[in-house]
């Protein structure tokens, strides 16, 4: 049975920045080992860098060319970027997984992709500690399992430093820089915080370059 039109991710927004993706998704291909979640996070230095079209044209990429089962999932800060950029209802998403009374099956949005599916930011902002919690353990598990890759697209964490424990259910994180605009200082930081948190860095965007034309 289908899905309700609703629940369905629209992916047009995405084809003008599609090709873009071609330069990241075959570096993760190459590390895809049947039966193994590679969990990434992708990580700006500021608000509006551009990582969730980033991770989400790499997801659908994977999804399309590798046939990869892909779930990205998006933290929010109080609202969706995810959602009013794919035609999605803002939730329920990962803010009400969080705080109990959703679940994953009800959080999650397919898309005319087979195999790739979102899970929005929901409605309101997670609540401080609940990305340290066990539950948040199980809700990553769970939304990860039986997949090849789970994305987190997260907001810029020296910014928001009470959503730094995201880093603690990744392994591996995408850092999504913009061209004329991210200081190195801040570009170093990040990189710094992201290798203490013991993450490889597998790649960087440099957004909004004339040869990134990531929005």
């Amino acid at each position: 049975m289908s899905e309700p039109a609703s629940r369905i991710a629209n992916l047009e927004a995405l084809r003008p920045f599609g090709a873009s993706a071609e330069s990241l998704w075959p570096r993760l291909a190459n590390g895809v080992q049947p039966g193994t979640r590679r969990t990434i996070v992708f990580l700006g230095t500021t608000h509006r860098a551009g990582t969730s079209t980033v991770a989400a044209c790499t997801a659908a990429a994977l999804a399309r060319n590798l046939r990869a089962k892909v779930v990205l999932v998006e933290l929010g800060t109080g609202g969706s970027t995810l959602a009013p950029l794919l035609g999605l209802p803002e939730g329920p998403g990962l803010a009400e997984l969080l705080r109990e009374g959703a679940t994953p099956r009800t959080c999650l949005r397919g898309c005319e992709i087979e195999g790739l599916e979102f899970v929005t930011a929901g409605r309101g902002s997670v609540q401080p500690g609940s990305l340290a919690s066990a539950r948040a353990v199980r809700v990553f598990e769970e939304l990860g399992a039986g997949r090849d890759f789970l994305f987190i697209d997260a907001p810029p964490i020296q910014l928001h430093p009470e959503l730094n424990p995201i880093l603690m259910h990744a392994r591996e994180a995408v850092l999504v820089l913009v061209a004329e605009e991210t200081r190195r200082e801040a570009a170093r930081a990040l990189l710094e915080s992201v290798r203490r948190a013991g993450l490889t860095v597998i790649g960087s965007v440099l957004n909004r370059a004339r040869t990134t034309p990531f929005g």
